[in-house]
């Protein structure tokens, strides 16, 4: 078996292109920092209000090829199957040493697959030892966690007031492919948006 990290790097790169190529790329954000400056946003109050994927916000609809709206249609039928209704929680997720992207798909593999095992932050450092501002680079690294212990995971990714959308893999179109879903507040005016789990409406688990 190829290492999870030579695997990791090339998914990366790969995905940076195709998402460029249709469209989907995340935009870069104003005051981008390199994260060793303000991080105020961090210490946000976390929301516990319910919201819903049945219809994409204004935010979302820059033109898009063909092929990027589909897979944005994808993506909220996917959101449907783990939130019925639409409706999900945001789980309180730790920032500590601004590794809230690890911390927030631990938090949802507790709450979106309770009987499968979940990752530890020390086993995703492992992985991959740096600070996860980039949505792509959690995807990355979940994804390698998986191939190590038998799972094929694919992250969801939900950006406040943007579509939903699935971070693309190698292995995307295997049966096997379980979708583990993160959330971001979108405020990047320290240099980096809060990642947080995100659990079923009133579903109880424990967040970190």
């Amino acid at each position: 078996m190829e290492s999870s990290e030579s695997t990791i790097f090339e998914y990366m790169h790969a995905l940076n292109f195709r998402r460029e190529e249709e469209g989907l790329k995340v935009e870069d954000k104003e005051e981008e920092q390199d994260g060793e400056g303000d991080n105020s946003s961090l210490e946000s109050p976390f929301t516990e209000e319910p919201s819903s994927f049945s219809s994409p916000p204004a935010t979302a609809t820059r033109e898009k090829s063909p092929e990027a709206l589909a897979k944005i249609a994808v993506a909220a039928a996917k959101s449907e199957q783990s939130f019925p209704e639409g409706k999900y929680e945001i789980m309180e997720t730790s920032a500590t040493r601004l590794l809230c992207g690890f911390y927030s798909v631990i938090n949802s593999m507790k709450a979106q697959y309770p009987s499968l095992p979940y990752a530890t932050h020390e086993e995703l450092q492992d992985i991959f030892d740096a600070n996860m501002k980039d949505v792509d680079q959690i995807a990355g690294v979940l994804y390698g966690w998986g191939l190590e212990k038998g799972f094929n995971l694919q992250v969801g990714y939900l950006e406040e007031g943007e579509a939903p959308l699935l971070l693309s893999h190698p292995a995307e179109k295997e049966e096997d492919v379980l979708v583990v879903w993160i959330h971001n507040d979108s405020n990047w005016k320290g240099g980096i948006g809060h990642y947080s789990g995100m659990k079923a409406k009133g579903q109880l688990s424990e967040g970190k």
